[in-house]
């Protein structure tokens, strides 16, 4: 089965029910989050936290990008309910996965206990610890992995100043081949940490990728360029073809098309 597929089975599994990869055009202006993943309660709908998960063309990116590039040792950094924290570990089931999260009220606690229920359960190689990025980052790496990772999912709070904080303290525990996604840069306007990201270090490049839901950004470094060509060419878009689009997403869209030069 596809990873989506295998997703929504277990957490059905465990009585509850997902919301996600909706056409949020046919639900009207204030549900433009619709493409993304809520998990509810299935005996009485509720919502189990505020915290969404990627969408289901964004599980499918992740199945491209670790076609030909399988990391043994991946961290990620906001789990909200663990919809990409067990993407991940379904999609990569040899490398050990860990994420950190605030579990800053009692909807991402539960999330969390869910996350690590299901991968109990499933076998999967995936664990959810409490922390704060960046205090916490290091003591967790060291203690849950017994090398450098060598990729790490950036989806925690969502401030240019937070993803390259976020950015840095991965770094320092990281291979020098370590890839670095970050979730939803064009959604909010993560430009400025995402350049500042790819100005830390002169042998990392990076993309912006148009073509997922909330605007991910990859960086890698400039060695693993070719690995790493056809995916990133075919998850952006070419600018000459976005210039013409409407507000409000222009700004949005002349700024990623800046950023997709780099």
């Amino acid at each position: 089965m596809t990873t989506f597929v295998t997703l929504v089975e277990l957490y059905e599994r465990q009585g509850y029910y997902l919301r996600c990869g909706l056409n949020a055009e046919l639900f009207g202006e204030l549900n433009k989050g619709l493409s993304f993943a809520t998990l509810h309660r299935a005996e009485n709908l509720e919502l189990v936290c505020n915290g969404g998960g990627i969408s289901p063309l964004e599980i499918y990116f992740l199945e491209s990008l670790f076609t030909d590039y399988r990391p043994s040792r991946i961290f990620a950094i906001g789990n909200a309910f663990g919809w990409s924290t067990l993407a991940l570990s379904i999609i990569v089931p040899e490398a050990r996965t860990i994420c950190i999260d605030a579990c800053q009220d009692a909807g991402y606690e539960e999330g969390r206990r869910i996350t690590n229920l299901i991968a109990l359960k499933e076998g999967l190689n995936a664990s959810v610890v409490k922390g704060i990025s960046p205090t916490d980052v290091e003591t967790i790496i060291k203690a849950e992995f017994n090398a450098p990772i060598d990729f790490a999912f950036i989806d925690g709070w969502h401030t240019n100043e937070q993803i390259l904080a976020d950015f840095l303290a991965c770094r320092r525990l990281a291979s020098p081949d370590c890839v670095y996604l970050f979730h939803d840069v064009v959604n909010m306007e993560l430009f400025d940490g995402f350049d500042a990201v790819l100005a830390h270090d002169g042998n990392i490049t990076g993309k912006v990728l148009m073509r997922t839901t909330s605007g991910m950004a990859i960086a890698f470094p400039t060695a693993m360029t070719e690995i790493f060509e056809k995916v990133v060419t075919a998850f952006s878009q070419d600018n000459k073809l976005l210039a013409d689009l409407p507000q409000p997403q222009a700004p949005h869209v002349r700024k990623a098309g800046l950023m997709a030069e780099n």
